[in-house]
């Protein structure tokens, strides 16, 4: 029988393919997955990607202290 209700599994998949459109700069203005060369700035991008609302919100994940996003 088919489900009625989306999985939870799938939610997550939207919820973290979302933060991946938000973190690489397509939804909202900040880029936080360019130029990964260090774990500080891998961990800004798992931030953003996790915590997305919060990126379109305007709060900034600055652990490498690059500056990212377009400004």
């Amino acid at each position: 029988m088919f489900r009625t209700r989306p999985s939870r599994s799938l939610l997550l998949v939207l919820y973290l393919g979302i933060g991946v459109l938000v973190a690489a700069g397509v939804i909202g203005d900040d880029n936080y997955v360019r130029g990964l060369s260090n774990l500080k700035e891998l961990a800004d991008a798992a931030l953003a990607i996790i915590l997305w609302p919060l990126v379109l919100l305007g709060v900034s994940f600055n652990i490498a202290g690059t500056g990212h996003g377009s400004k």
